[in-house]
């Protein structure tokens, strides 16, 4: 056991989008009707083959895991992700992110979690993102083959930019600024449904709506995401997801708009 879970986290921060996981885990945790009294361990590793849409079509892989531990009425949640980014002969190794989310009392219907994230996405100018935050999550249906939550709460954001993503007609001038540091903090809602289409495929759709609590809150971020998972044989699953992201004010002057489409394998534990 102890092997495994060592095994576990080495891969973890090995491979170190953080959004979405593949499986979610804090999702089948609350389902349940029993109490852990012991620890249960869970977790995955996957492999995705992926298209992105931005200034250029993009190809990239990426490699994703997740672990998580129950106890009683809490969940720790850990996942990371990382790309390898193709563009014609050219390949960048420069994106990734990791996410930790704690579940307290998880079993009520009104329970708080807390996070913190740490992003970077050089392709994007993105240098570095970190991320602290809480929120209150209400279970709003919680049904043997559905389930719906509603996050709300606040986070501190900080973000660290530059000007490499930007479009040469977009400049104006601004390629002796170097970099762009934002410090703020944001009203932070996602609500996230769950279907289980039948014994061997799930449906999820998370939607994260992030915006300063200030006159800038009619700018906000969003951010949808779409998975449907179907099991192939034993703990073998393949994995097929869409994300976007719309800015509608960003931190320097990049494309509103993007999307990833991804496919992974990936292998439960």
């Amino acid at each position: 056991m102890k092997t495994r879970i060592t095994s576990l986290l080495l891969l973890l921060f090995a491979s170190f989008s953080a959004n979405a996981q593949i499986i979610d885990f804090d999702a089948l945790a609350i389902a349940s009707d029993s109490t852990q009294d012991t620890a249960v361990w869970n977790g995955y590793v996957g492999a995705s083959f992926d298209i992105e849409k931005q200034r250029n079509q993009l190809i990239y892989l990426r490699l994703e895991s997740t672990v998580s531990y129950e106890k009683k009425r809490s969940l720790l949640v850990l996942t990371a992700n990382n790309k390898s980014t193709f563009s014609g002969e050219d390949q960048v190794q420069n994106t990734g992110s990791g996410r930790l989310k704690y579940l307290f009392n998880f079993r009520k219907r009104l329970f708080p979690e807390a996070f913190a994230q740490l992003q970077y996405d050089a392709q994007r100018g993105l240098l570095q993102r970190n991320v602290v935050g809480s929120n209150g999550v209400w279970t709003a249906i919680n049904k043997k083959g559905h389930q719906l939550f509603l996050h709300l709460g606040l986070m501190y954001e900080e973000e660290l930019w530059n000007y490499t993503a930007v479009r040469p007609e977009n400049l104006n001038g601004l390629t002796g600024k170097g970099t762009e540091l934002m410090k703020t903090v944001k009203i932070n809602f996602n609500p996230r449904y769950v279907f289980k289409i039948n014994d061997n495929s799930t449906f999820s759709a998370i939607i994260y709506a992030q915006a300063r609590a200030d006159s800038y809150i009619v700018y906000p971020r969003i951010s949808p995401t779409v998975r449907i998972n179907i099991f192939i044989v034993g703990n073998l699953l393949l994995s097929s997801g869409l994300s976007g992201i719309y800015d509608f004010r960003p931190i320097v002057p990049i494309d509103n708009f993007y999307y990833t489409w991804n496919n992974s394998l990936v292998w439960r534990f």
